[in-house]
């Protein structure tokens, strides 16, 4: 499994639960102090993005930049909260390695990455790997909880704070 040390990965076990909301809050702490990068990975496939910059496409696989800060997607929301890019992914499981070698190729090393992506920590061992799970019976990602540097259960947005350096990733409960 490839090492990504200054990723940070944010998955969920339901749907709403929070995870761009938290990769948003993220993005505006980080991009404060340096610039940071966003990626949205997602197995569903939509109508082209007519926000977005197409940068790769293959059977199964697109790979877009976002460039709007004006629309409702997560990918907008994402560079409306100060990402310096993001990239708006639709891939098969089966394609994500060769999305990994995309963005290694394209996002320089020494910059933190924000990603929102279940299915990428199949394949990389990230900085830090969030798991949310809200108050509903969890339905996806199950597998994915043991792997969690933190599983975080109808928590509070306030009491969270991050923090990225040369030593990676910091995550902070405030009480």
């Amino acid at each position: 499994m490839m090492e990504w040390k200054n990723m940070l990965v944010i998955a969920g076990t339901n749907r709403n639960v929070g995870k761009t909301n938290l990769a948003c809050k993220i993005i505006r702490q980080i991009s404060q102090t340096q610039p940071v990068v966003a990626v949205k990975i997602t197995p569903h496939f939509h109508a082209d993005c007519s926000s977005c910059q197409m940068l790769y496409a293959a059977e199964g696989l697109q790979i877009t930049k976002e460039l709007s800060t004006q629309s409702s997607k997560d990918s907008s929301l994402m560079l409306a909260a100060g990402a310096s890019e993001v990239y708006y992914v639709q891939a098969k499981d089966d394609k994500l390695s060769v999305v990994i070698g995309f963005l290694k190729k394209h996002i320089p090393q020494f910059l933190p990455v924000v990603c929102e992506s279940a299915a990428i920590r199949n394949f990389i061992n990230p900085g830090e790997f969030i798991l949310l799970s809200g108050d509903k019976i969890p339905l996806k990602n199950l597998d994915k909880i043991p792997l969690a540097d933190a599983h975080l259960q109808n928590f509070d947005f306030n009491a969270i704070q991050f923090a990225f350096s040369s030593a990676g990733w910091q995550l902070k409960h405030q009480e």
